[in-house]
């Protein structure tokens, strides 16, 4: 257009080679924050937090299923990427809700998941709630009780030995037995530090 008044930057810019390289880096500017906000969220998403549960499934105070759901969403978040399972311990004392945690494991296709159960002496046994058995009686899995699992403290030292410092999430959920038991440990074959180290 002849009206100077109708002409825009790029009008500007395309006519000035030297404003067309210091607009370009304006945006360029612009858009390198953009793409670092980016770059730090694919990474955040992409690493995969590493997780440990400690249930009270089927055998707890609450006496209802919580746990159950809690395990399904730990298998669904493994399954998205979004965590490595790396156990699940159980801190009550029924044998049978080891074999309820075998029973979603397997039916998420993780039996080579670590199972653990609380071995102290300081609860009073009891009955699980009638899920656990029914579950373990119906659905396959290859554990039925605890006396097929490691202690929970021997799982616990295991994994976390194989990890780096500070970088495992445990999510408790019930008794605080295990971790109980944990901090007090003593070195052991999978590491030379105690439990409160």
């Amino acid at each position: 257009s002849s009206d100077p008044t109708q002409l825009n930057a790029t009008h500007c810019i395309g006519s000035n080679p030297l404003l067309a390289m210091r607009a370009g880096a304006l945006q360029l500017g612009r858009m390198v924050p953009l793409l670092i906000v980016s770059m730090t969220i694919a990474v955040r998403i992409s690493a995969r937090v590493p997780l440990i549960i400690d249930t009270d499934i089927g055998g707890g105070g609450c006496r209802d299923v919580d746990d159950v759901a809690a395990i399904c969403m730990a298998h669904a978040l493994a399954d998205n990427g979004e965590v490595d399972l790396l156990a699940i311990v159980q801190n009550t004392q029924p044998p049978a809700c080891a074999g309820a945690i075998s029973v979603l494991n397997h039916f998420y296709g993780r039996d080579d998941l670590p199972i653990g159960a609380y071995r102290g002496k300081d609860l009073t046994p009891s009955p699980p709630l009638p899920f656990v058995d029914d579950l373990v009686a119906n659905w396959s899995s290859p554990v039925k009780n605890t006396s097929q699992v490691s202690d929970a403290v021997h799982v616990y030292r295991r994994v976390l030995s194989a990890q780096r410092d500070h970088s495992v999430v445990i999510s408790s959920i019930g008794l605080l037995t295990n971790l109980k038991a944990l901090l007090t440990s003593a070195p052991d074959k999978h590491s030379h530090l105690s439990g409160r180290d």
